[in-house]
């Protein structure tokens, strides 16, 4: 997921930056809003290549995800009883679902495709909503009734599962709006499932924050193995915000369209719109959704600085160790920085573009802070541990047998 917030931030970058180019141009009446500025020529190619290696990642480990579970069937219970293990199991829907947006925004808007990479990325946005929807479902289901909790063992990654939804919400605002002219029937059903989406994860994830703060409070900081998962909290403000104004900027693009198809038509007497769906009532969307983002990321932003300070004292006293679990520090701060990005553009502010690219300068830093000791974590297999294995009680490396058949052949 980290890898993702490198693309869709560069993305970003480009668009915020694209209003002070000497060729930009603004044509609110093309089918879709391309991309073609200075910045945006510099910035699609880097954008692109993150991109690609993260496809490369996200289906490499997706088959080593899927085989783990075909070959060692017992993992799979065990993965699903865990209490540290389960909630991870969010990170592939957010992670499928960065790559789908990018995918959108590269064909269509900055490598002027057609509407062919965004028709492709909303048909892959549904199954990534059914598949979050369900995380967001099966796992807190089997928090609740399959395994044991105790307050002080309560960290951030309980909003993992509940986060998939907001990201879906804000990709799907992203695919809404490119669609907007050309295909608005599909427009309007991806803006209105986002908007349920954005319902489902934002509040789960509110509901989460006060329990989670209620921990801190009663029992202090996290365990030092997970305390990088005190930025666990930056994603679904960074998110909830993302969504927020991006579907209100979508509804501006799509109702007056939607609007007027509710004209009665020659043929058939009717139109396929909603006549209700007027300029008025986007602009009612887009200033709820302004005025939500803005308090979403000061709260992120409160929850940036906390983060910060926990992390730094525990350094300041060389305790921390590296592990897996400082790529909880990249996709969450990404978020947050993508939330003051879309804020940048929809209040048009020069302040909020230097701040945002100064943010995007320090998540480079934590990226490759993060990723190249990873690499060497990996080729040296040190940080391979899946803590739910512990509990398997045959060697994982042998073929793996089935209990129960052995009860049936006795």
């Amino acid at each position: 997921m980290g890898t993702g917030g490198v693309h869709i931030l560069l993305l970003l970058l480009a668009d915020v930056w694209s209003a002070y180019a000497s060729d930009a141009t603004a044509d609110d009446h093309q089918s879709f809003a391309s991309n073609t500025t200075l910045p945006a020529k510099i910035l699609r190619w880097p954008a692109l290549i993150f991109w690609i290696v993260n496809c490369a990642l996200f289906f490499t480990f997706l088959l080593a995800f899927i085989s783990r579970y075909i070959m060692f069937p017992a993992v799979l219970p065990l993965t699903l009883t865990h209490p540290q293990k389960s909630p991870f199991l969010g990170t592939a829907p957010m992670a499928f679902l960065t790559l789908i947006s990018s995918l959108s925004q590269l064909g269509t808007r900055f490598f002027a495709l057609g509407l062919t990479p965004t028709i492709l990325a909303a048909s892959l946005w549904f199954v990534a909503c059914f598949v979050s929807t369900l995380c967001a479902l099966v796992v807190p289901f089997s928090m609740m009734i399959l395994q044991n909790h105790h307050f002080e063992g309560t960290t951030a990654a309980l909003l993992l599962p509940v986060v998939p939804p907001i990201t879906a919400a804000a990709t799907g605002a992203g695919i809404a709006e490119l669609l907007a002219i050309d295909k608005p029937s599909l427009s309007f059903t991806v803006l209105a499932l986002s908007y349920i989406m954005n319902g489902v994860g934002l509040m789960l994830a509110l509901m989460i924050l006060t329990l989670y703060f209620q921990r801190l409070l009663l029992f202090n900081q996290p365990p030092r193995e997970v305390i990088i998962s005190v930025f666990l909290p930056l994603g679904p403000c960074g998110q909830g915000a993302e969504a927020l104004l991006h579907l209100g900027q979508a509804a501006l693009r799509l109702f007056p369209v939607i609007s007027s198809l509710a004209l009665p038509t020659p043929g058939t007497g009717h139109g396929d719109g909603v006549p209700l769906l007027t300029y008025g009532v986007a602009q009612a969307l887009y200033g709820a959704g302004l005025v939500g983002a803005l308090h979403l990321v000061g709260l992120g932003g409160w929850f940036c600085l906390l983060a910060i300070a926990i992390v730094f004292r525990e350094a300041t006293q060389e305790r921390l160790k590296f592990n897996l679990g400082f790529w909880a520090a990249t996709f969450p701060l990404a978020s947050l920085i993508i939330g003051v990005g879309r804020l940048a553009l929809v209040l048009d502010s020069l302040a909020i573009r230097v701040v945002f690219t100064l943010m995007c300068f320090a998540y480079a830093l934590v990226y490759f802070g993060v990723a190249v000791p990873t690499l060497r974590g990996f080729i040296s297999a040190e940080l391979l541990v899946a803590p739910c294995i512990a509990d398997l009680p045959l060697d994982p490396l042998k073929k793996y047998r089935d209990p129960r058949d052995e009860v049936e052949e006795r």
